[in-house]
């Protein structure tokens, strides 16, 4: 398998820095060697639920067991870190992951142009404070929480020199030539709003004073009324996530996707992202024909944020796994579209168990459900 994707890598020269994802039944650990052997390039690996997603003029692949993108960039600057997660230490973890990218990178001193992540799962928005905590809030965050194929913990992510099931890879980047970035729901609100009356970080304990799983299956018209005394609701809620507005400076609404995971004993709701009491929430609606088209427009919009002068020269995407698993059965159709849409432009994405990004506030968040799309340009 390693072969063949080293194979199909046509660079000029050495690489500057390797994506890499691998569907999680594979041993992380040996591929992580087996392209550090053949590159000696930093790189950053992490597991990706069900294969990963590559799309060139010559592959088409929507759940390929590798992918790897390579960027040949020798007059950028680009830097990998990663560490330990453990007992709540995952805002020190990011912060140490970030100091090691920095001072790996050929520009240790300066601000990157762009924060390329992949956290473990449920430490997310704590992994941002670390971020921050380094580089300040000003610096664009991108990335996907690295995933597996069963919601187990089977998830692996690490840099060119380790891998692990609770680490925090961090990239730097600073490339020769401007970026396009784009964080997208691709849902629709309704004209459902609901306030949280009771939360505690993941857990929506009551909204509207009602018990939340109860108050949830009355909006969504009972569509988890055999799950309501416990139990797992994410098929059931994909299509049907809470959003949360984004006041954006130029008028248009954004919103963050909430993705309801489970039912506690209690009636509560458990979720893959934090809420907090008061908050406004949307009920949100999404199709498969939505969750199919989305990546084509997603790339489109980073493509067309690149400046006129420039050629886009590869995309690196992060969809959400639970999105990808509502439309199993599409994502060749989806591939093709991507396909066709962009003739000859690479583009190697990831299915993740969260996703990182910011919108046009300029604040970087951790939501679910969502998609977002680099364009690196030439």
């Amino acid at each position: 398998m390693v072969a063949d994707v080293l194979a199909q890598l046509s660079v000029s020269e050495p690489p500057s820095l390797l994506f890499v994802f691998l569907n999680a039944n594979h041993d992380a650990d040996d591929i992580r060697q087996s392209l550090y052997d053949a590159f000696s390039c930093p790189l950053i690996i992490a597991t990706s639920s069900s294969g990963g997603f590559i799309c060139t003029s010559e592959i088409c692949d929507p759940r390929a067991s590798l992918t790897v993108l390579a960027i040949v960039d020798p007059d950028g600057s680009y830097g990998v870190g990663t560490a330990a997660v453990l007992d709540n230490n995952d805002r020190q973890a990011a912060s140490t992951a970030t100091q090691q990218a920095l001072q790996n990178s050929a520009t240790p001193y300066e601000s990157p142009s762009l924060i390329w992540c992949v956290p473990t799962p449920g430490t997310e928005e704590n992994m941002l404070e670390g971020v921050a905590d380094v580089v300040g809030p000003n610096i664009p965050v991108f990335g996907g929480s690295c995933a597996d194929n069963d919601v187990s913990g089977n998830w692996q992510t690490g840099n060119q020199h380790q891998v692990g099931s609770a680490f925090i890879t961090i990239v730097v980047m600073t490339p020769s030539s401007p970026l396009g970035m784009t964080f997208s729901s691709g849902y629709q609100t309704t004209e459902t709003a609901l306030t949280v009356t009771e939360a505690a970080y993941r857990k929506l304990i009551t909204i509207d004073n009602q018990p939340a799983a109860q108050r949830y299956n009355t909006v969504t018209k009972d569509i988890i009324k055999n799950a309501l005394n416990g139990g797992q609701i994410l098929a059931q809620s994909s299509l049907h996530p809470l959003g949360l507005e984004i006041a954006s400076p130029v008028g248009i609404a954004e919103f963050l996707l909430i993705h309801p995971a489970s039912v506690t004993q209690d009636s509560s709701l458990q979720l893959f992202a934090n809420v907090t009491t008061g908050t406004t929430l949307h009920l949100m609606e999404g199709s498969i024909k939505g969750l199919v088209n989305r990546a084509e427009k997603v790339i489109q919009n980073a493509v067309d944020l690149l400046p006129p002068s420039q050629t886009p020269a590869g995309v690196l995407l992060v969809y959400c796994a639970g999105c990808m698993m509502t439309i199993r059965e599409q994502l060749p159709v989806m591939c093709s579209q991507v396909q066709a849409r962009f003739p000859g432009l690479p583009v190697v994405g990831m299915y993740s168990f969260g996703e990182q990004g910011r919108f046009l506030d300029n604040q970087n968040r951790h939501g679910n459900l969502m998609i977002s799309a680099i364009a690196f340009s030439s």
